[in-house]
Order: structure tokens, then C-alpha cells, then sequence
């Protein structure tokens, strides 16, 4: 007994020894994928996304709040998030999490699961009666604020329904992944039944839906085009194929002036009803958009967009998306794959992006231990996947090919190029470490 005592003693002071808090450091104020995005009359803004994060700004994004919910569950992903007002909303995410806060976004209650379903959407007719659809063709009904769901039995039991979106309370929308449900399809019975709608003949999944009225809407989908109809969906004319990538968001303040939010940081605005699309590009972020909050009548007051994304990305506009400001404070968002420190202040990371057309070898350095970090001005031209650091003026970096190693000796100021000779053009150097000064060894492909 006295041995297993011991060893319990040692394993319980080990684990308390090694325990921490982690703070996000890039990106700022948090790096996880931003799903949703949303601003309430009262002006606060609000954003949901993966491992249970949920940001709230109450001075119009210059500072956020940030909470993780459902720890419970191990904090799974928040799709979308839907507010009937200021304080009551709801939110879907993976393996059938259903949340529900009634003060804003700042307090959730994590509902019981009743499915494992990935719930991809979430909308509310009023405080009662809302609808979530998701994987394996999953839609289901609630008629008392979430505390019971109903499943809606589609025409097929597979596919993804990524949008649902109530017109009024007989007419809701949903957009699928399936042919056999339809791409769009449509309910005019109060959601219990869904019809094939026959005049959008686009085979691209469907994943923004957004009506003014009964007549006039919008769907946006994965062929990166975006149909307009005006007439309840009895017809739709295509307004546009923008090229390859997912038209993740579409809204409109009024029947004029409409947003649509896209793949690599692109936002297209329209001020005619779509008849005319102009790429506003976001000059913050190249990575997708997927969330969008719109607020503010153009033809009355100055309107805001919020939009958010991969890797924490959240910017806004108040001209239309003219200009844009940027609350994600981040030295890079491509891809980390190194990280070491010299001493306690004085560090540095390695990575870049997968993208051929970016040819981005990415070095970050810090000098105060993290809380800020600097883009190196030196680029390998290809993502990084190594890095060794002798002392903080000699250091060396791999990413891939027999020329694909570099040298610097002033701090990553300037690097050499060393070429080894060994390896094929697409081999990649995945680890590299020294002894001392001048023995070293790199291994990889």
C-alpha cells in the first residue's frame, strides 16, 4: 500500500506541475474558424464558431469577449446561430449540439442531445417555432422554444441540408447537397413537407438562401454563383458565376443593395437588386468568409457588415465594402508547422501557405514572449516545415527540394540558401536539429 501510495502522490504532482492556461497569441483574440456572425439592434455584435467559441463586441468590434461553451460535450463546433431579438437566440453545431441563451449571447444553456446529426443551420420563425437541418437529411421542428423537435421526413435519407430559411411562417426554404431532395427545395405547409423546387437547375449544393419577400430571393451555392428570383421561386435567372470557390452568405439591407460573402477574403456587393455584382475584395483576410452580420437601412443610415472566418478573421465596413477594418490582430494566417524559442522573450515560427500561386515561406518572430509577433521580411517561397535555432543570430530553416534549406546568421534579418543536393524537387524537409554551431542533421522524404 505504501508503494501505491506513492506512486498516486508522484502521478497527481506531476499532473499539477504540468497543468496550463493557454492564451491565443496569433490569431488574436482567437484563432479558431468563425462561423456565423451577427448584429443585434442593440448594436452588440456576435460571433459563434468551432470548439464551442462564442465573441461578443459591445463597441462594434474594437473589443471582444470570448467564451467556449458546451465543455462538457469537449466543446463541440457552433455552426450557426440564429436571434429572434436582442437577448433570446439559439445555436446548432456538430453531433446534434442545440444551445440557447436568453441574455444576449452572454450566458448558454447547452440543450439535451436527442440526435448525433452535424446540425449546419439553425432558424427561428419567432421565440416558439424554429427549424434545424443538418447530415443525413436531418430536418427537425420545434413549436415550444427547443425543449422538443419533430423530425420532417424528406424524399431521400441521405445528404446534407446546409440552409433553412423561413419566409414567413407557412414558406421555409432549405438548401441541400442532394439531388434527390433537391438542391432547393421548398415547404409551404409550415415545414412539414418539402417539394423539389424544379426552376433552380444549378447541380451545386446550395448554402446561401435569403428572401426580401414571398417573391423576391436569393440562393448562392458552391459553383460560385449566385439566382435571383421574383416570383416565389416559379423561375430564377443566374445573375452571376463568379469562378471557382462557395458563396458561403447572402444578404440584403434592402431591395437595392445586397452583400454576398465568398471564398480567399472576396465580397460581392450589388446597389441594383443584383442585376450588377462588384468584387470588394476584403484586404484583410484571403481566407473564406462564412459568417455575415448586416445592419442599418442604406437609403436611412450608415450601414455595417461583419463578417468572419477561417482562423478567427473578423473585419467590417460601413461603406459597402469600399474600406475595411480589421479586429483579428494576426502576423500571419497561413499554416504554422514549427515553433521554438531561444530564451523566455525571443522566439520564432515557421510555416506558409499550400497554395502554389501564394508561394509563401512564413517566418514570424518575437522578441516579448509572445505578445506580439513580427513577419520576417525574408521569403522561401515555399511553406516551411522546419526550423533550429542555435542561439537567437544563427538559425535554420527546411521546407522542401535539395536547395530547400536556409541559413541566417543575424536573426532571420537575411538567410542563405544551402544546397545539399539530396532529395527530389517535391521532397520535404520535416525536421532539422543541431548539436552545437556546427553539427546539425536534417531528415525528411
Amino acid at each position: 500500500m505504501r508503494k501505491v501510495f506513492t506512486i498516486l502522490l508522484l502521478f497527481t504532482s506531476l499532473c499539477v506541475a504540468q497543468s496550463f492556461d493557454w492564451v491565443w497569441q496569433n490569431t488574436q483574440p482567437q484563432g479558431n474558424n468563425l462561423n456565423d456572425a451577427q448584429i443585434l439592434s442593440n448594436g452588440n455584435y456576435v460571433a459563434v464558431g468551432d470548439h464551442g467559441t462564442v465573441l461578443i463586441s459591445t463597441d462594434a468590434g474594437t473589443t471582444w469577449m470570448v467564451s467556449y461553451e458546451d465543455s462538457i460535450h469537449g466543446y463541440r463546433h457552433i455552426y450557426e446561430a440564429d436571434f429572434v431579438d436582442d437577448n433570446l437566440a439559439y445555436a446548432a453545431g456538430t453531433d446534434g449540439l442545440i444551445m440557447k441563451t436568453t441574455d444576449g449571447g452572454f450566458n448558454w444553456t447547452v440543450m439535451p442531445t436527442f440526435a448525433l446529426e452535424d446540425f449546419w443551420y439553425v432558424d427561428f420563425f419567432d421565440a416558439d417555432t424554429g427549424m434545424i437541418c443538418g447530415s443525413n437529411a436531418s430536418v427537425y421542428k420545434t413549436t415550444d422554444g427547443g425543449n422538443n423537435w419533430d423530425p420532417i421526413t424528406l424524399a431521400a435519407a441521405t445528404g446534407t441540408i446546409y440552409k433553412i430559411h423561413y419566409v414567413n411562417a407557412s414558406t421555409v426554404y432549405i438548401g441541400t447537397s442532394s439531388s434527390t431532395i433537391g438542391r432547393l427545395a421548398k415547404s409551404t405547409d409550415y415545414g412539414e413537407s418539402f417539394n423539389i423546387v424544379p426552376a433552380y437547375t444549378s447541380t451545386s449544393l446550395v448554402r446561401g438562401i435569403y428572401f426580401i419577400d414571398a417573391d423576391t430571393g436569393y440562393v448562392t451555392n458552391s459553383g460560385y454563383a449566385v439566382y435571383k428570383t421574383t416570383n416565389g421561386g416559379t423561375s430564377f435567372v443566374e445573375q452571376g458565376d463568379f469562378g471557382t470557390g462557395s458563396l458561403y452568405e447572402v444578404k440584403f439591407f434592402d431591395y437595392a443593395n445586397g452583400v454576398m460573402a465568398g471564398a480567399n477574403g472576396e465580397v460581392y456587393t450589388t446597389t441594383n437588386g443584383g442585376t450588377n455584382w462588384l468584387l470588394k475584395t476584403n484586404t484583410y483576410t484571403s481566407s473564406n468568409q462564412y459568417g455575415m452580420g448586416l445592419d442599418g437601412n442604406l437609403g436611412e443610415t450608415i450601414s455595417d457588415m461583419l463578417l468572419v472566418g477561417e482562423a478567427g478573421s473578423i473585419s467590417t465596413s460601413t461603406d459597402l465594402g469600399d474600406t475595411w477594418n480589421s479586429y483579428a490582430a494576426s502576423a500571419t494566417m497561413d499554416e504554422l508547422r514549427e515553433i521554438q524559442f531561444i530564451n523566455e522573450n525571443i522566439g520564432f515560427a515557421a510555416g506558409g501557405s499550400s497554395t502554389t500561386a501564394d508561394s509563401l515561406g512564413t517566418i514570424l518572430k518575437t522578441t516579448d514572449g509572445g505578445a506580439t509577433w513580427n513577419l520576417l521580411p525574408y521569403n522561401t517561397y515555399i511553406r516551411n516545415y522546419s526550423m533550429y535555432w542555435v542561439d537567437e543570430n544563427i538559425g535554420f530553416v527546411g521546407n522542401r527540394g535539395p536547395n530547400g534549406i536556409f541559413k541566417t546568421t543575424d536573426g532571420g534579418a537575411s538567410f542563405i540558401t544551402l544546397n545539399l543536393g539530396v532529395g527530389g524537387s517535391t521532397d520535404t524537409w520535416q525536421d532539422i536539429a543541431f548539436a552545437n554551431a556546427d553539427t546539425g542533421y536534417a531528415c525528411g522524404n
